[in-house]
């Protein structure tokens, strides 16, 4: 542990990254959980990696030893030192880019140890994406509405429920980082659920409420005859209060209506 962790604090001060906290840069350096994470995500030379937050490569440098890893870091400072380090491995795909904005190669595993600040965004934007399965590491204010689903009260765990399965697999002081974070933390997995037809119309999230339930109902009839013709706007008149509006405007109570009554009221419609 002493070792990358007198690596993380050379390495700040060589990149002149005076103010991390302040990025939400949050450097793991405790070897006994990064090895943790690695064999939580039982790599093998087939699988494709997504690294998102690669920050020194302290990941890649076991990572890309055994599988194709494709590094996303956005600070360019981080970028560079990655450039450096890796530029001949060809194990080693780097991108310098925000993981919330660009679209993701493909891949089939992912190891998110993200800024905390974007662990929303991005989770939802990976929910969006056909994949195994992934580990990161989380605020404990996330991870209890994500490991609980009876007890959550977060619009956030409402929504990724409904697309990943969560696995506890330890916690994670404060004092596994480089600078120290001010919140404790959560290892944990998130397995991607089969798709269903819940999971289409959450994805169609830019939609309206009622638009996105008619085309995912559509797209099924096309796509595997599996669908009801009997599905109409009329059908649709319990959510008149909110049919004009898109899941991302939603707050935490009227998601929770949404998403149960796309369940009770038009499941049948979809024979799912």
């Amino acid at each position: 542990m002493g070792d990358i962790r007198d690596l993380a604090v050379a390495l700040v001060r060589s990149y002149t990254l005076t103010s991390p906290e302040e990025e939400g840069q949050y450097f793991l350096v405790d070897e006994a959980i990064l090895s943790k994470e690695i064999e939580a995500e039982e790599l093998n030379n087939s699988d494709v990696l997504l690294d998102i937050g690669a920050g020194f490569g302290f990941t890649l440098d076991r990572t890309r030893k055994l599988c194709k890893c494709i590094a996303i870091e956005k600070d360019i400072k981080l970028y560079s030192y990655l450039i450096n380090k890796y530029e001949t491995d060809h194990n080693v795909e780097l991108i310098n880019d925000d993981a919330t904005r660009i679209i993701f190669p493909k891949f089939n595993k992912v190891i998110a140890n993200l800024p905390y600040s974007i662990t929303d965004r991005v989770l939802i934007k990976l929910s969006k994406y056909e994949f195994d399965f992934g580990v990161g590491i989380l605020p404990n204010t996330i991870c209890q509405n994500l490991l609980d689903p009876e007890t959550n009260k977060s619009k956030l765990g409402i929504i990724l429920n409904n697309f990943f399965s969560f696995d506890y697999i330890m916690d994670v002081p404060p004092s596994g980082f480089y600078p120290s974070p001010r919140v404790t933390s959560k290892l944990i997995k998130f397995s991607k659920k089969k798709k269903n037809y819940i999971q289409a119309i959450m994805s169609k999230d830019e939609m309206t409420l009622k638009n996105a339930i008619l085309r995912t109902h559509r797209e099924m009839l096309a796509s595997t005859k599996n669908g009801s013709r009997g599905l109409l706007s009329k059908d649709l008149e319990k959510i008149e209060d909110i049919d004009n509006m898109t899941l991302r405007q939603l707050d935490y109570r009227k998601t929770k209506y949404f998403i149960e009554f796309i369940k009770n009221d038009i499941g049948k419609h979809f024979n799912a």
